[in-house]
């Protein structure tokens, strides 16, 4: 437990054994019989004291145990890359993963194969460790709960200068605050550093140890609150990316798609998030992104990767149009639609659509899509 725990053993007439577990290293004051000092140790450290650490299951052995658990010959590429993700070398959730899966009739099997796959979810978080999770997350002072709310809509990974610009000033008024306030959640194992820089040279940056737990925190904010945030985050970011192109140093060019992707995502979260809540500005905003986000894959010959921004630029604008008909609007969707269609035909030319974009269907949607546009536009 996270509380500290008084423990006094008196003299015993036989030998006696004091058994403990923790998630990180346990600190001790220990006052021995023929010392007046008090001295503070790890508890590891000290005589007469057996330490064992168990450290994650390698993938290897989580896969070799999920498919015992699910009775599976195989595993299909996405089910693993779940497993794995969720487990995160930890038997319990391996277990209580796989337990949820088969229970809720998650998972189906491929007659002709025998390969297991998961069905779609809105869900990948058993409730048993969304419990368990959410009880150790409760325990933890109301600082760190704020900061872990806030750095779950950031992601995975975040950058603490990021980070501390959106906090609350009574919850992390500088940066040396927020920073022991990461090093206290990495000592309880929830909060992990990076090895290196992602945005900015200089910057701290931090990810989830497990994806689990920032889904769980990330799932306790109500909608109202996550779209805030995403917003904030954006007005952040669209900041940090005006400067970024202003700026001439060598290695811009990868932070500014860096950025381009962040913008994008939460740009995106601020409209799909009580979708019903969006205004127009949101829809605005998000459709720009997606599109200068898929302007630069573009520029680099990723054809591929920009039909993915693109594809979800038509789908905002789309509700925008929804929200505000007019025929400046529509004309604006039509250019958008024709756009991707140029995208999609020169991925056809080149030989690279490949299943992932599903060129054919795409194709024959837009040029729908397109006619009931040039329609509309009489």
């Amino acid at each position: 437990k996270s509380k500290p725990a008084n423990v006094a053993l008196d003299r015993v007439e036989r030998p006696s054994v004091l058994l403990c577990t923790s998630r990180g290293d346990v600190i001790c004051d220990v006052s021995m019989d023929n010392e007046q000092e008090v001295s503070s140790l790890p508890l590891h450290e000290l005589p007469c004291v057996f330490h064992c650490e168990l450290h994650p299951l390698p993938d290897a052995a989580v896969l070799d145990l999920a498919q015992t658990l699910l009775t599976a010959g195989a595993l299909s590429p996405d089910l693993k890359d779940l497993v794995r993700e969720q487990s995160q070398g930890i038997p319990l959730y391996t277990r209580e993963l796989c337990l949820w899966l088969s229970n809720q009739g998650l998972v189906e099997v491929n007659s002709a194969t025998g390969v297991v796959s998961k069905k779609r979810s809105s869900s990948t978080v058993p409730p048993s460790l969304q419990r368990v999770i959410q009880a150790q997350i409760d325990q933890l002072p109301q600082g760190l709960v704020v900061v872990l709310r806030y750095a779950s809509v950031l992601g995975k990974q975040f950058s603490s200068a990021m980070l501390v610009q959106m906090l609350p000033a009574r919850v992390a008024a500088s940066l040396a605050v927020l920073e022991e306030q990461l090093r206290m959640l990495q000592f309880l194992h929830i909060l992990m550093p990076m090895p290196k820089a992602v945005f900015s040279v200089g910057d701290s940056w931090w990810q989830f140890e497990q994806q689990l737990h920032r889904e769980v925190v990330y799932g306790s904010l109500t909608h109202a609150h996550k779209k805030s945030l995403h917003r904030q985050a954006a007005r952040l970011i669209t900041t940090a990316l005006n400067q970024q192109q202003a700026s001439q140093r060598a290695g811009a060019n990868q932070e500014i798609w860096s950025l381009l992707q962040a913008l994008a995502k939460h740009s995106l979260e601020v409209v799909k998030t009580g979708a019903s809540d969006a205004t127009y500005a949101d829809l605005e905003t998000a459709s720009n992104s997606q599109m200068h986000a898929a302007e630069y894959l573009m520029a680099i010959g990723d054809i591929k990767g920009a039909w993915v921004f693109k594809a979800q630029q038509l789908e905002v604008l789309h509700a925008a149009n929804k929200l505000c008909h007019s025929v400046s609007r529509l004309d604006l969707e039509l250019n958008a639609v024709r756009h991707a269609i140029q995208l999609l035909t020169t991925a056809l030319a080149n030989g690279i659509a490949g299943p992932q974009i599903r060129a054919t269907e795409r194709l024959t949607e837009l040029r729908r899509l397109e006619g009931l546009l040039l329609k509309a536009l009489g």
